[in-house]
């Protein structure tokens, strides 16, 4: 490809992706699947033709390991990479290390999508606090949030994507961008112009690069399984149209696990 542009990409799965948890600001590294859908990812950028100029990626692991490997897997060991706080995950505040589904369950529909969408803050003191964890030190203490919504994180990745990534493109580099779900959505979101809420359900599936053009402000999914992920093409183009998350079946007994985390949310008032 000639010309500027972005190449996003959703990191590899982690593990607690798949143990299907709220993980948020939480350093958990990526699964063997992970690993191998980074790599699969490079593939799809030596088929589109791609070479980097320029790396972002969020301070956690899970997408420093996906650059890694990703360009590892394209024998280019020299491209910048710069690790920037702002683009780590919308930090999901009291829900990090939840389970999703059994936090459905314990509180149902109604009550889990307001806390999916603006999280409770995180308690004082939690082992979750990025404010007491050195890996996070590059981010100003009044800075680190204990809970945001899609809007919060949308304002939190608006100026390095206005003053920094989008004028490194514009200027004609090919720039990677790699992050997390919630960020991500947000970020399309703010490129698109569109409200924050319309993206809350679009899948931004893990290993799939989408390409953002500069020029033609554009943007497309890259490589040969962008047709499994329709909905967020359709969006991208102008055409989705959204539906809900899967919803847990209801009528299920509900186990000693689920009684205690929803006594426990009870308690917490979430």
């Amino acid at each position: 490809m000639e010309g500027g542009g972005v190449v996003f990409l959703r990191h590899g799965a982690s593990l607690w992706n798949e143990a299907d948890r709220f993980t948020g600001w939480h350093d958990v590294p990526l699964s063997p699947l992970g690993e191998k859908q980074a790599v699969a990812a490079a593939e799809i950028c030596v088929q589109e033709g791609l070479c980097f100029d320029l790396v972002y990626t969020s301070t956690l692991k899970r997408t420093v390991k996906t650059a890694w490997l990703l360009l590892e897997a394209l024998d280019d060991y020299t491209v910048p990479i710069r690790h920037l706080w702002q683009l780590n995950e919308r930090m999901y505040g009291g829900l990090t290390g939840l389970s999703k589904s059994l936090t459905r369950q314990a509180v149902g529909e109604e009550r889990f999508e307001q806390l999916r969408n603006r999280p409770p803050p995180l308690s004082e003191g939690s082992c979750f606090d990025p404010a007491l964890d050195s890996r996070f030190r590059s981010v100003p203490r009044a800075a680190v949030p204990n809970g945001e919504s899609f809007e919060q994180t949308r304002e939190r990745v608006r100026p390095v994507w206005e003053n920094e990534i989008l004028p490194q493109a514009a200027a004609g580099k090919m720039v990677l961008v790699i992050s997390s779900k919630n960020l991500l959505r947000s970020l399309f979101a703010e490129i698109l112009q569109i409200p924050t809420h319309a993206l809350r359900d679009v899948d931004v599936p893990n290993g799939c690069p989408m390409f953002f053009d500069v020029a033609s402000g554009s943007m497309r999914l890259l490589g040969p399984g962008a047709g499994s992920v329709r909905q967020l093409d359709g969006l991208v183009r102008g055409q989705a149209s959204l539906t809900p998350a899967g919803m847990v079946g209801a009528g299920r007994a509900e186990s000693a696990e689920t009684g205690a985390l929803r006594r426990n949310a009870e308690g917490l008032n979430i």
